[in-house]
């Protein structure tokens, strides 16, 4: 798999597909879904049943399998329209009963390629190559992952895991670029990840870190508002103590505020909840969080109501 492959996808933020270097046009939407299908988990068997559930799930069995016949085939079509006849597809394989992507043909795909540059990251010997790798990483990341399939069921879990994994790489950003003394460049990264997750206090803590080690004081008190409000609003708590000590230091504060550099680190994102909650991404995503803070000694009640059986 090289930059130079034949085929290049695309799956973080819009959907594309190159064929030497040209988009490719789909034949059908059932095939562009297909496709979309095969690439969540690139090389795995998806069952032949589960995709007809994704894709015609309201079709008799004998038309919902004749639909797929046909779609597969428009699908290998597009990928190699200068296949001979009847040749095995080099990109679309038949295994059982099931279909896979095969990931030992001539393929780029952002998200591994993503992967790559967080694992040479990890093994960086400096700081410098770890930024290095981690901003290589983060310029694969476009936008959600199938951002223009925002209803397609396949996506939603996908989706999910995939902005969880952005926000640790800007976690990771915003931590190396304090610890670097890089202030400016580190709020860039903490404002990046307030839009994704606006309750997350660890990265409030290091904004404010940031402006009063600029001496920035008063820039650093009006982050710790911010938080106070997007907290009671979203999720009706108020700050953990240690947010609310870290803003009376700093008004307590005179010139320049440099807190040791164990003080530059944002907790990571909580690992993403695997269940089959479709269309409930937000209000899981907020049950966590509650989680967390209970974990750390800040619990609250909370209550999940919705019919029964639902």
């Amino acid at each position: 798999m090289t930059e130079t492959a034949v085929l290049r996808i695309q799956t973080l933020g819009s959907f594309q597909v190159w064929r030497q270097q040209e988009i490719l046009a789909w034949p059908t939407q059932k095939s562009k879904a297909l496709f979309q299908i095969l690439l969540v988990e690139p090389g795995r068997l998806v069952p032949t049943d589960q995709i007809l559930e994704y894709l015609w799930p309201d079709l008799p069995l004998r038309k919902a399998r004749n639909n797929l016949w046909v779609t597969v085939s428009q699908l290998r079509r597009a990928l190699q329209p200068d296949s001979p006849p009847r040749a095995r597809s080099a990109y679309i394989h038949k295994q059982g009963e099931g279909y896979r992507f095969n990931t030992e043909s001539d393929y780029w795909l952002d998200g591994d390629e993503f992967a790559k540059h967080l694992a040479a990251a990890q093994s960086a010997t400096n700081l410098t190559a770890r930024i290095a790798a981690w901003e290589a990483a983060r310029s694969l990341y476009q936008g959600d992952y199938l951002e223009d399939e925002p209803y397609a069921e396949w996506a939603q879990f996908p989706r999910t895991q995939w902005r969880r994994r952005y926000e640790q790489l800007l976690v990771n950003l915003a931590e190396a670029y304090g610890k670097n003394g890089r202030f400016q460049q580190a709020i860039v990264y903490c404002r990046e990840l307030l839009t994704l997750d606006n309750v997350n206090e660890s990265a409030y803590r290091l904004l404010m870190r940031c402006h009063a080690a600029l001496g920035e004081r008063a820039a650093a008190l009006k982050v710790y508002d911010e938080a106070v409000q997007a907290l009671w609003e979203e999720i009706g708590v108020e700050p953990v103590p240690e947010t609310a000590e870290l803003a009376r230091q700093i008004k307590l504060s005179e010139g320049d505020w440099r807190p040791e550099t164990e003080f530059w680190t944002i907790s990571s994102p909580p690992t993403p909840i695997s269940s089959p909650f479709v269309g409930r991404g937000k209000e899981i995503d907020q049950f966590t969080r509650l989680l967390t803070r209970a974990a750390a000694g800040q619990g609250q009640v909370t209550l999940i109501s919705g019919e029964p059986g639902i």
